[in-house]
């Protein structure tokens, strides 16, 4: 891949339980959205679409990752990601809008067009703003507001059949900012030896303060 595009994650098969969305509303593929100073945000069509813009845009840096895909469905849910894929995000984007090799290029993050990983992708490019841009989440929601009323989608539980409550990106960015003001750490964080593995990690995860000049991750074998 040229140097125009970002290498941290190619597209994965579509996760289960998230929808074709050939009419789910959304039809503004490809078009840029502001999200911050020298960021900015594109939801593609297809990969066809995303290969003609970097072609196309050398002016700009366009980059994903898996973050985004990552989400592991119980049943029927469709996301949140979790603290670990939050906290990896935030330094995978810092790390672009301070990389010198980019020059004056803005940096655009791209996600697909299936429902559950755009907003996926919606909600760490927020989770960013709060925790590293000091947004508040009332104005990081306003952010994305410009996408539309279609571009995300609130999460849902992972129970079978119709569930008319979603969980909004304002009620993830709230618990995201108190979490943050709380700061987190082992001594409050109750691990019950019958979670999973992955489980336990994700949960130590939480005590990243995420500005903190140290990081903590432990290994926990069950």
């Amino acid at each position: 891949m040229s140097v125009q595009a970002g290498t941290d994650g190619q597209a994965s098969p579509r996760m289960l339980g998230s929808k074709p969305d050939s009419s789910d509303g959304f039809d503004l593929y490809g078009q840029l959205f502001p999200v911050t100073r020298g960021l900015w945000m594109s939801i593609h069509r297809d990969q066809q679409q995303t290969s003609l813009d970097i072609m196309k845009r050398r002016d700009l840096y366009f980059f994903s990752s898996e973050l985004h895909e990552s989400y592991v469905p119980f049943c029927e849910d469709e996301g949140p990601v979790n603290l670990a894929a939050v906290v990896e995000f935030c330094w995978l984007v810092r790390s672009k809008l301070t990389d010198p090799r980019l020059g004056p290029r803005q940096c655009v993050y791209y996600a697909e067009r299936d429902v559950a990983k755009r907003s996926n992708a919606i909600f760490l490019l927020a989770a960013f703003l709060v925790l590293d841009q000091g947004y508040s989440p009332a104005d990081a929601v306003q952010v994305f507001d410009a996408l539309g009323p279609h571009a995300f989608h609130g999460f849902r539980d992972a129970l079978p059949g119709p569930n008319p409550f979603r969980l909004s990106l304002r009620d993830l960015l709230d618990g995201m900012a108190a979490g943050n003001h709380a700061r987190l750490s082992c001594s409050n964080i109750c691990v019950s030896g019958r979670d999973a593995p992955g489980l336990i990690r994700a949960r130590l995860l939480c005590i990243c303060v995420y500005h903190s000049e140290t990081y903590v991750s432990l290994d926990i074998h069950t």
